[in-house]
């Protein structure tokens, strides 16, 4: 199931039906099971499920082994990165994210009783949950707003070598937070390092998720990104009225299309938005477009795919 989430693989459903009955049944299936399927909802964009997935692991864990034992920090760890990107998704819209910062300042309690917990020291915790509970810390700083590099760099050297996927997964948020601190050059390094990780295990979702960051902060192509497909492509785009448009301008016009505000395109691409207006501006013009609908219908109209989350 492990494999299977982080491939992305259909087998997750097939599992889950299988696994219901039993999960009713056993708490530490309950745990195993429901905190894999916090993570599958994490990569589907489910946020509010993959916040609740965890949840009902952390209460699975309290009632199988003792209440705040390590077993806890992963499952907050997950909920954490969820409500991360809610607030994220929040301040980008000019919304609040005080409910989720709330929540993660909850969960990350939780993972800090299980790292101190009652019936053992800290010391006696692995490198799995000492790396969990590194992550669960950088997850609630990025909840907060302050994505700093120093903290994911403190995620990859607790996992180190031994743990590829978990340490490419924390290069990846690495690489973000690096890209959002303007650090292009070592934001490019990471990512490298985590996509040659993910191609290298399978870890389709991973890889996704490092493709989308690669494009919006332009630090390498997404998979099947070269060749012939991607000549294809190019020569589709300029076969259309989108062919005018620069690359740049292109990733705008998609998360226009999105209805972003230029607020939120702005974070969404790591520029400022006085940037994001000029390039909207630029988008009107090139298409004839009197208005940002207008210039979303035209992008509609032309196969742009837009994303939602």
């Amino acid at each position: 199931l492990f494999i299977d989430v982080a491939r992305g693989s259909q087998r997750v459903a097939e599992r889950r039906a299988w696994l219901e009955r039993f999960m009713t049944e056993d708490w530490m299936t309950e745990y195993i099971a429901s905190g894999l399927f916090a993570e599958d909802a994490y990569w589907s964009g489910d946020l509010d499920g993959a916040v609740a997935a965890a949840r009902a692991t952390i209460h699975a864990a309290d009632a199988w082994g003792e209440d705040d034992g390590p077993q806890v920090i992963r499952p907050a760890a997950i909920g954490i990165a969820a409500l991360g990107d809610q607030a994220r998704y929040a301040r980008a819209g000019g919304r609040s994210a005080d409910p989720q910062i709330a929540d993660a300042r909850s969960l990350a309690q939780m993972a800090r009783n299980g790292m101190n917990g009652r019936w053992r020291p800290a010391a006696s915790i692995g490198v799995d949950g000492r790396g969990w509970h590194a992550r669960a810390e950088a997850e609630l700083s990025r909840a907060e707003g302050n994505n700093d590099p120093r903290h994911w760099r403190e995620v990859v050297d607790t996992f180190g070598p031994g743990f590829v996927y978990e340490t490419a997964r924390s290069r990846w948020r690495l690489a973000e937070a690096l890209a959002e601190a303007g650090d292009r050059d070592q934001a490019q390094q990471e990512w490298l390092l985590a996509a040659s990780a993910a191609d290298e295990l399978g870890a389709a979702r991973l890889r996704a998720a490092l493709a989308d960051l690669g494009r919006r902060a332009r630090l390498g192509p997404g998979p099947g990104a070269t060749g012939l497909a991607a000549r294809s492509g190019r020569q589709a785009v300029q076969r259309s009225p989108l062919s005018l448009l620069t690359a740049r301008e292109l990733e705008v016009l998609r998360a226009l299309a999105a209805g972003r505000s230029n607020k939120e395109i702005a974070a969404e691409l790591f520029i400022t938005a006085k940037t994001v207006s000029v390039h909207v501006s630029n988008i009107l013009a090139k298409l004839g477009a009197a208005s940002r609908t207008e210039a979303a219908a035209i992008a509609h109209g032309n196969g742009i795919a837009t994303r939602v989350g």
